[in-house]
């Protein structure tokens, strides 16, 4: 594992300098060894670098980036089959001189060019540079589990693991991106390929560019999408014989990434998808797996479930309480280690957990995925439920129900979310039935603020709210079900869930690995039956049903919880100073984004406990702390 960095400009003696600082930058994703390489091309010079995490040994020793031929390659991330496709190559007439995964993907691309990616199973960002043509080409995993963020003006092209390291650059120019600023209001989060910079873009996941020197051109290529995995037609296949099949992917994911001969830990909040991981793998395994939980003291608290399963499995269990002290030193540091405003709370446990395991392992295994592959989560099976009923509405009823949404929005503004809530199911469907407005039915946040907030949020009266296009014209528009968990995937857990596990991992110099979102486990289920996945009644069957193979179900009958911590509790507590502090009248107006007025009036509403859509101060709190960061 590694963090990477380069940039194309023109030729100077400050090339060596520069790619030194934006490593050091983010030094944290790879604190053992720091390699780079300038490479000048004419009058162009290519600075291209990588820091390293060490798993096996302490001792790193490298001391130049992969060459071969005019190819160059830094590697951040894992290619868990590169022994397999080394076969492959040695096969097909290919000499190696390591055993090292870098060596294998320059080869790979020498014999299939970009194609070589669709042979790749692992999590990754790896760019290759070409010298001969003069071409930069840079693949990111499909899931999107590994993170790249790009920098592309008239004259600059600059790219890194962390958004950080752009800082370090000259050529780059700190300017918020204001359509990015409402993105993350909608979503919690900025997603991708969007930046909260002006011309900084994340990569998309499942996608590969190719940067021309010579013209200073870029090209996005997509070679994988998960609402194509929805699209194929499902398998005619016996359930029983399904559930074989799943086993066996799982059993194969779940060991590609414990390959290594050092300790590996397990994040366990006691749910089916860490179990899933803990029992399958425990079972084979002769040492003790590691396993790590977060409880909390108020609020939904997974750990004593945890703590039964690991008793029951025979892992090494640690268990630890987060507090408000924890909470507040964390919150801290989210700005530097996130780059971006980030308003997922759920990330200040992720933080504390991976601080915990990375005193005894370097490699932790994050159980992410299994809600939006399985249909795990509570609204699918609502959606299941009721849809059938709802739809027997005659069509000539729905602008009536409309117009009634719209009034009750206008006439009790501050509480337009509760009132929503008794009604969103049946608003919902009606939205799904319009394949141009389907997509609003899974944003979430992004679409049930009230109009009140909406127009009176920013200090830009005129401002023009961003509207987040996508293009999932692969999908099935009768399948809602399978639209709702692509739509999960492509947004939630690539957005949101996996930025939160990557960032708070590797802000303590730990590796996760994430064996759910094996591509091979996504495209076998999306085409399974979606009655073999949920119905009216549960949730998750056929993982459920593999699981209950391992562990008995009285263990595991219970409801869902989730990862939630008490941080609306502790603002109007401990961290009542911190939340006055960062939201104060002169802070909003120097970063002057947001309408001061109504940032108190939010504040003002919370303190009074009528704050229905706590999320909005929370998000407030977040990019205000985050711009105190990057721009005091």
């Amino acid at each position: 594992m590694s963090s990477i960095c380069g940039y194309v400009g023109r030729r100077t003696d400050e090339h060596a300098k520069i790619i030194d600082k934006m490593l050091l930058e983010q030094r944290h994703r790879g604190p053992d060894c720091r390699v780079s390489q300038i490479i000048h091309l004419g009058d162009k010079t290519i600075a291209l670098g990588y820091n390293k995490l060490s798993i096996t040994d302490d001792s790193v020793t490298d001391t130049q980036l992969m060459n071969l031929n005019k190819l160059t390659v830094v590697l951040d991330g894992r290619i868990y089959n590169y022994v397999e496709i080394r076969k492959e190559l040695i096969a097909l007439g290919h000499t190696f001189v390591s055993n090292e995964e870098e060596e294998v993907i320059l080869h790979s691309f020498q014999e299939w060019g970009c194609a070589c990616v669709h042979r790749f199973i692992g999590m990754f960002v790896f760019v290759i540079v070409d010298s001969a043509e003069g071409v930069i080409y840079i693949f990111r995993d499909r899931a999107g589990v590994r993170p790249l963020f790009y920098y592309f003006d008239s004259e600059h092209f600059i790219f890194s693991s962390e958004l950080k390291s752009f800082h370090c650059h000259p050529g780059f120019h700190k300017q918020i991106n204001l359509q990015s600023v409402d993105l993350y209001m909608k979503f919690g989060n900025v997603p991708a390929p969007n930046c909260i910079f002006e011309n900084s873009y994340k990569l998309d996941a499942g996608h590969y560019l190719v940067y021309n020197m010579k013209n200073h051109r870029i090209e996005l290529q997509k070679y994988w999408s998960v609402f194509e995995c929805y699209a194929k037609p499902k398998l005619l296949i016996d359930y029983e014989d399904a559930k074989v099949e799943v086993e066996k992917l799982l059993k194969s994911a779940f060991f590609y990434r414990i390959t290594d001969d050092v300790p590996i830990g397990l994040f366990l909040s006691g749910g089916f998808d860490s179990s899933a991981v803990a029992s399958i793998l425990q079972k084979d395994m002769t040492n003790k797996l590691k396993t790590f939980t977060i409880g909390f003291h108020i609020g939904n608290n997974e750990a004593p479930y945890a703590s039964k399963i690991a008793k029951h499995l025979g892992t090494d269990h640690t268990e630890y309480y987060c507090t408000e002290k924890d909470a507040k030193e964390i919150i801290m540091d989210l700005p530097f280690y996130f780059d971006e405003p980030f308003a997922d709370s759920s990330a200040i446990p992720t933080m504390l957990v991976s601080k915990i395991a990375r005193k005894d392992v370097r490699v932790a295994i994050s159980a992410d995925g299994g809600d939006e592959i399985f249909a795990g989560y509570e609204t699918y099976r609502k959606y299941v439920k009721n849809i059938s009923t709802i739809k027997k509405i005659p069509s000539f009823a729905h602008p009536t129900i409309a117009y009634l949404f719209k009034s009750l929005q206008h006439i009790y503004p501050d509480r337009y979310q509760k009132i929503k809530r008794g009604f969103n199911i049946l608003e919902d469907v009606f939205k799904a039935q319009d394949k141009q407005k389907r997509e609003r039915m899974f944003f979430g946040a992004a679409n049930n603020s009230s109009v009140f907030y909406k127009k009176n949020m920013y200090s830009d009266s005129d401002f023009k709210l961003q509207r987040f296009v996508f293009d999932t014209n692969e999908t099935d528009e009768n399948d809602y079900l399978s639209f709702a968990m692509s739509m999960d995937y492509y947004m939630l857990l690539h957005n949101d869930v996996l930025t939160k596990v990557d960032r708070a991992t590797q802000s303590v110099s730990l590796e996760s690995r994430e064996p759910f979102l094996d591509h091979r486990i996504v495209e076998f289920v999306a085409k399974l039956p979606n009655d073999y996945k949920i119905n009216k009644n549960n949730t998750k069957i056929i993982l459920k049903d593999i699981v209950h193979n391992y562990l008995p179900e009285t263990i595991m009958n219970r409801p869902k919880t989730g990862f939630v911590i008490p941080i609306y509790k502790w603002l109007r507590s401990d961290l009542k100073d911190y939340l006055n502090d960062c939201l104060t009248q002169k802070i909003v107006n120097d970063v002057g984004i947001f309408n001061q007025e109504y940032v108190s009036f939010v504040k003002e509403l919370y303190m009074n406990d009528k704050l229905h859509d706590k999320v909005i101060l929370w998000k407030l709190l977040m990019f205000h702390t985050w711009a105190n960061k990057w721009f005091k």
